[in-house]
């Protein structure tokens, strides 16, 4: 694939990236990942010293063109390095980084390119894998050589899944190195706790990383949700996109209007979409259990019963592949991205940094304020007042989790606290869907499912009531 170089070193790197808005931050990353995964196996792979200037300046250009074309921005990128040129190096050099960034993406082919630009190109593609989120979250805490296999030890608490993005971001490393490389979680200590987000935060940096976490989660699980083998990956979206709704929310006032209120409207048009077939997925499961089972052993009719619903659970999911790989979520997910990777960078830039402390006071002290005037439903018996506290107390667990490492310890508690009167609740609301389902359209149910779910109700409210009074001993404390 050529791209024919017009100049020769106009711009710096530097002046490359700030030219074209490119996402630094991330670029940066990326950058340091390869460039640390280089340096410790340089010797072992028998590469040259040289080619750490070429992998360090395809590393920082590599997304250059994001903010030109957002769908095709490898070509971009390379053909803006093509264009400018880089100040300090060679047209030849030049011309090696282009390739080495093209290739970096395993979408062009490979035939005919040098082995040292391809080899290069695999520890940029790798570091690309590490830094996924585009959150920073991921360091590479050692890198052991074995006589086969390089083991690279990665922390990455916020966003664990980087280890499987640089898993398989490694099919050209292994086709170009003759060691394989794997991946694997450094072990969690206090001393090596890197919070996501810190007081001294830029508000804006703030909800740039913690929205690139919750959307990234989501785009992790999309295969595994649209396949509908397991419920998982369902039940992680819908709480990612529950997630960036609070976030969206709680950093309103810092972020564009316009962006913002559509891609509120989208969140949430998905997540109406998506509530019923999430409500069957818990229904299905509950009549999978062990419990329901126990009490429908002698029951003729429970095993029509459960397959007529596990048939139309796998019905419900052309509503997931409907909702996820038609062209609307496709130019939503264009336009978070931009915002995320092209437009709060350039506000990060150029805007104060405000006080995260004190918006992450005043929202979790509103999210608090909603959970005490809430707290009088706790004694309804109607399955809709009951939700509602439950979204309230929700709301304030999301963003005391969220404000922990600003707020402090206390904060952190609180979360643990919002989150045990919380399952109470989302396990009360798991049996009223599921006694709704009963009166349903389908085969006879068994009258055991229903003597079984009221008897849970009863046990759980009980339960709320405990866990309620222990939630509000400790807030007096």
């Amino acid at each position: 694939m050529p791209f024919p170089l017009r100049r020769t070193g106009r711009l710096s790197i530097d002046e490359v990236c700030a030219a074209y808005d490119n996402e630094d931050v991330h670029s940066e990353h990326v950058t340091a990942l390869a460039l640390r995964l280089f340096d410790h196996t340089r010797a072992a792979l028998d590469l040259p010293a040289g080619g750490r200037r070429l992998l360090e300046a395809a590393a920082r250009l590599h997304d250059a063109g994001y903010s030109v074309d957002p769908v095709h921005h490898l070509l971009a990128s390379a053909e803006i390095v093509a264009k400018e040129g880089i100040k300090g190096f060679s047209r030849s050099e030049c011309e090696q980084i282009v390739q080495i960034m093209v290739r970096h993406s395993g979408k062009v082919s490979t035939s005919g390119v040098p082995p040292r630009v391809l080899q290069l190109a695999a520890f940029l593609r790798i570091g690309d894998g590490l830094d996924y989120s585009h959150a920073q979250t991921a360091r590479i805490a050692s890198i052991r050589r074995g006589q086969r296999t390089i083991r690279v030890m990665v922390r990455s608490e916020a966003f664990p899944q980087c280890l499987a993005r640089a898993d398989r971001k490694a099919d050209l490393w292994r086709d170009v190195f003759p060691y394989d490389i794997q991946f694997e979680a450094a072990p969690s200590t206090k001393d090596d706790h890197n919070p996501l987000i810190r007081r001294d935060t830029h508000v804006i940096e703030a909800a740039r990383r913690l929205l690139s976490i919750q959307f990234k989660t989501i785009l992790a699980d999309l295969d595994a949700a649209v396949a509908g083998e397991t419920s998982q990956p369902l039940h992680d979206i819908r709480v990612a996109l529950r997630r960036m709704l609070t976030l969206l929310r709680a950093f309103r006032k810092h972020l564009p209007d316009g962006p913002r209120q559509e891609i509120e409207k989208m969140l949430l048009e998905i997540l109406a979409e998506l509530g019923p077939v999430r409500d069957f997925d818990e229904w299905v499961t509950l009549l999978e259990s062990n419990p329901v089972r126990v009490a429908v052993a002698r029951s003729r009719l429970f095993p029509t019963y459960l397959r007529h619903h596990q048939q139309r659970r796998q019905l419900t999911y052309a509503t997931v592949r409907r909702c996820f790989r038609g062209p609307h979520f496709a130019s939503q997910r264009l336009k978070i991205n931009r915002l995320l990777r092209v437009e709060l960078p350039r506000l990060i830039k150029t805007e104060p940094p405000g006080s995260l402390p004190k918006l992450a006071a005043k929202q979790l002290g509103k999210a608090m304020r909603r959970v005490v005037k809430n707290e009088r439903l706790r004694h309804s018996r109607s399955p809709r007042k009951l939700h509602k506290l439950r979204i309230a107390l929700r709301e304030a667990r999301y963003l005391a989790e969220f404000f922990g490492p600003v707020l402090g310890p206390d904060t952190v508690k609180l979360a643990k606290r919002l989150h045990a009167v919380e399952r109470v609740l989302g396990r009360i609301h798991d049996i009223d869907l599921g006694m709704e389902h009963l009166t349903r359209e389908g085969p006879l149910p068994p009258r055991a499912i229903g003597v079984y779910l009221q008897r849970q109700r009863a046990r759980n409210l009980a339960a709320l009531a405990k866990e309620w009074r222990r939630f509000a001993a400790a807030g007096k404390r």
